[in-house]
């Protein structure tokens, strides 16, 4: 298992957010080579989602993941940002 922060730049403010300030939420990764399937799953968020490709994986997550800020935190999607307003950054272990 990989652990990755998925980050998002809120693009104005909302219940306290100041616009510009990241919001990191942790994704854990995992390859089931048994099936040949990526899979990414995030608490926070309530995402679980699965992919043939790592790249098709993050793909997949860029795409569900604003729905999700939505519906968990009331934060809506910046229409004008598509996926360059997330990014997801691997975890060092410590």
């Amino acid at each position: 298992m990989q652990r990755y922060f998925l980050t998002h730049r809120l693009h104005g403010s909302k219940d306290g957010f100041a616009a510009g300030l990241p919001l990191h939420f942790v994704v854990e990764v995992t390859h089931d080579t048994e099936s040949g399937m990526w899979i990414a799953q995030c608490d926070d968020l309530g995402v679980v989602t699965e992919a043939r490709s790592y790249e098709a994986l993050v793909s997949r997550l860029y795409d569900i993941a604003p729905q999700m800020l939505a519906e968990n935190f009331a934060i809506p999607p910046n229409p004008a940002s598509g996926h360059p307003a997330f990014r997801l950054d691997r975890l060092q272990p410590t």
